[in-house]
């Protein structure tokens, strides 16, 4: 108990160089298969090897940000029609309100300028949320492509070090640790982009369909937040029915932009997650929601987000060693 309350400790006071780092390990790992085959079939050297994997890594990412801050500039040009919009809304709300619900103009006033309030507020927090978010990313981003270009410069000096720290008569165990460790994370890490892939699809194909505005931007959107497990669909969703509303007078567009996000969680949670992301790491339900909680409440969505592979590193330390294997059983998925 006092290990783990002095891990918490750690935890909480470091939290802002843990989150980089255990981000960097995972693109690392994510970069490892990579940077052997350049090595082994095309004989490229260590150096070159690791500066294309990062060409590669952060390319994509830099072409992602590109799009979204794209679409974020189309929306800002909008942003006139946003607020008016907006304000045809509540226009409307008032008349239904005196009309339909018997409510003099005292009472209909009330009602709309609470809501009024409560949308400023929603609005504010998102806002601060994003600009928060965009600053803690742009120092991250920073830091992180130097965390994993050393990583994989002394990729082979980190594995001898553990090796020879748990000693020569555990270093066939270590060995075995580091290989999975080195298979799990990527298909890990390889499933979870191949279902922001296909959720950003569906999204933006229902989108369409349904006439909401910026169908590309918030299906992208809706893909990239689908990542942060559990309350990534939520705000999806939300930021979906936001934007029709402030984009379109049609009630009837607001609705449909809830029925895809919700449709499209539904394929996502009996479909694609158990078959492209659960199955490649085996974790039971209970597991997997009390880690990604904890995570939430130590590092906030960085931390939900490392959860789930970072609990797949400690499943399989635990398998191989004889004092801890019960906790490795515990953590697996016995149904799987």
């Amino acid at each position: 108990m006092l290990l783990l309350i002095f891990a918490v400790i750690v935890i909480k006071t470091l939290i802002g160089i843990i989150i980089p780092l255990t981000t960097a390990v995972f693109i690392a790992l994510l970069c490892l298969p990579l940077a052997q085959g350049l090595e082994k079939k095309f004989h490229v050297k260590l150096l070159p090897s690791a500066i294309l994997c990062l060409i590669t890594i952060f390319s994509l990412a830099g072409l992602i940000i590109l799009l979204f801050t794209g679409q974020l500039n189309a929306i800002g040009k909008n942003f006139s029609s946003i607020v008016h919009n907006i304000r045809e809304q509540f226009v409307a709300i008032s008349i239904y309100a005196k009309t339909n619900l018997d409510l003099d103009e005292s009472k209909s006033r009330l009602i709309t300028g609470w809501l009024r309030e409560e949308l400023l507020k929603t609005g504010n927090f998102i806002i601060s949320a994003v600009v928060v978010q965009i600053s803690e990313m742009m120092i991250n981003l920073l830091l992180i492509p130097v965390y994993v270009f050393l990583m994989l410069i002394y990729r082979n000096e980190i594995k001898t070090f553990l090796v020879s720290l748990s000693g020569s008569g555990k270093s066939g165990k270590t060995i075995r640790v580091i290989k999975k460790a080195c298979l799990i994370v990527p298909h890990y890490l390889g499933g979870l982009v191949l279902e922001m892939i296909i959720v950003s699809t569906l999204s933006m194909i229902g989108f369409l369909v349904c006439g909401v505005p910026f169908p590309f931007f918030l299906g992208f959107a809706g893909g990239l937040l689908n990542m942060i497990p559990y309350v990534g669909n939520l705000i999806a969703g939300s930021i979906a029915m936001m934007a029709a509303l402030a984009f379109s007078n049609n009630l009837i567009i607001v609705f449909a932009a809830f029925f895809v996000s919700l449709l499209v969680q539904l394929i996502d949670n009996n479909f694609v997650l158990p078959k492209l992301v659960a199955s490649r790491v085996n974790i039971n339900p209970l597991v997997a929601i009390i880690v990604i909680l904890i995570g939430g409440a130590l590092a906030g969505d960085g931390g939900m987000f490392l959860a789930l592979p970072t609990t797949a590193l400690i499943k399989i330390m635990c398998d191989e060693s004889k004092e801890w294997r019960a906790i490795g059983l515990f953590i697996g998925n016995q149904s799987a």
